[in-house]
């Protein structure tokens, strides 16, 4: 069976890249919400993150924080470049996920995002759930215009694929990984 494809646009504006991505998927809510806040396999499934780490967890009533590191790799062509995050998380169980960059407390040079603002919203349907994400992505280096834009398309197009596609997986809707 075919996976449902994701819709992404991206939009520059200087130095800051927009992002908008939805997909509806064959899965129940509980499922997408399994798969959306599965932070430490991701790097199991998402193309190019290499570690997935939550730090810090607590509650707070309804909401639950998280301290998450990521590492990984924007590439195109001959180009790779690492990137090192640490995001804030708050998760509003079953339907919303909003994620913050946060200054790692030693600084550095692996800190490779000047800005970062992202949530994931699920709303179920009787077909499924449909998942909408929205980013605002300031790197901390510089990207050339056409080249950067194009990286940037690519990667965030091919992780969002891949989330969509494991929920399928998951759900039983897609007959075998595509990693």
């Amino acid at each position: 069976m075919r996976a449902a494809v994701a819709q992404v646009d991206i939009d520059r504006r200087g130095a800051v890249f927009a992002v908008q991505a939805r997909a509806h998927v064959a899965a129940p809510l509980s499922l997408a919400w399994a798969t959306v806040t599965d932070y430490e396999t991701l790097p199991a499934f998402i193309p190019d993150i290499t570690s997935s780490r939550i730090l810090e967890r607590r509650r707070d009533g309804a909401v639950e924080h998280l301290l998450l590191e990521q590492r990984g790799a924007l590439r195109f062509l001959f180009f790779t470049r690492p990137v090192a995050v640490r995001l804030r998380i708050e998760q509003q169980q079953p339907s919303r996920v909003v994620a913050h960059h946060v200054v790692r407390p030693e600084g550095g040079a692996d800190d490779e995002v000047r800005s970062f603002d992202g949530d994931y919203l699920l709303e179920e349907d009787a077909a499924g759930t449909t998942l909408s994400y929205h980013a605002r992505i300031e790197p901390a280096f510089d990207l050339p215009p056409i080249v950067g834009a194009m990286l940037v398309r690519r990667t965030v197009r091919a992780q969002f694929q891949a989330l969509v596609d494991e929920i399928e997986r998951r759900a039983g809707t897609l007959a075998a990984p595509l990693r």
